[in-house]
């Protein structure tokens, strides 16, 4: 599972691109130097790149911390898409999803039997992204979609579970395995309000 994430992870950031910042990542560093010049340089990087050092540390056996850094990653990559809602579907939010679908699915389903760690990593996501700067999607530029994806993610935490969450992670990885969605129209559907799992977690 995780040489397919890999192997995703450098497609996707073929099909992304880096973005401008001189601090930001690349994949075979996220998985070659030491754990903290990549933790450093996470908040220049771009979303794929934390999934990338989820993938490193949950294949590592150290799970609870590869949860945190996968929501993280999702987190981020949810601000940036709720903040460029124009952006080419078979781009960044087809990346998303076949991240979720594929790397999302083995941590969901670990996370799953532990419901209070799923939570716990949930909050310390919340906190690593309010104390850290976001190269791509800049906080204060983006005020709205931050507040909304946040409010969207506390409100998962509170009510939703890891049975649910994986009950719609198979949902979304069948529509991605067709070329579908439930709405009819593959990626190109508008972000729910606030962080629904259907556009978020399970996308």
């Amino acid at each position: 599972m995780f040489l397919q994430a890999r192997g995703l992870l450098a497609a996707a950031l073929l099909l992304v691109g880096q973005s401008a910042v001189s601090k930001e990542l690349s994949l075979k560093e996220v998985g070659q130097l030491p754990e903290a010049q990549v933790v450093a340089r996470l908040p220049e990087s771009h979303p794929t790149l934390l999934y990338a050092f989820a993938g490193r540390l949950f294949g590592a056996g150290r799970k609870d911390e590869g949860v945190m850094w996968f929501y993280a990653g999702q987190l981020r990559y949810r601000y940036h898409l709720v903040a460029n809602p124009g952006l080419p579907p078979d781009g960044d939010p087809a990346v998303m999803a076949s991240l979720n679908a594929t790397l999302g699915q083995t941590i969901d389903e670990w996370a799953g039997g532990l419901p209070k760690g799923w939570t716990r990593a949930i909050d310390q996501a919340l906190v690593w992204d309010d104390q850290f700067p976001n190269a791509l999607t800049p906080k204060e530029r983006h005020a709205a979609a931050r507040r909304q994806v946040r409010s969207g993610i506390e409100k998962c935490a509170i009510k939703s579970g890891p049975k649910r969450l994986r009950s719609e992670r198979s949902e979304r990885a069948e529509a991605l395995r067709t070329g579908k969605s439930s709405q009819g129209n593959g990626w190109r559907a508008k972000p729910e309000s606030g962080l629904g799992l259907r556009r978020t977690f399970a996308v």
